[in-house]
């Protein structure tokens, strides 16, 4: 799946680009890593996916082709 992701990395965060071995760029705070990887998911039309503290993904965000429709 494309996307892009801001992960825990050791004790801070990091952005990544899905299927990377490596980190693009790593951050102090959350809401850092988030402010400079939303811009590039939106730029790239891919979905960027938040992991919280512990983990799991908390947040997705989708900035290209949706295939799920909300209406019924």
């Amino acid at each position: 799946m494309e996307g892009r992701y801001v992960v825990r990395h050791d004790n801070d965060w990091a952005s990544t680009r899905a299927g990377a071995a490596r980190v693009s760029k790593t951050f102090r705070t959350q809401a850092e890593a988030i402010a400079y990887t939303r811009p590039i998911a939106r730029k790239e039309g891919v979905e960027l996916r938040i992991q919280d503290r512990y983990g799991q993904f908390r947040q997705c965000d989708s900035h290209g082709h949706d295939p799920r429709s909300i209406r019924g």
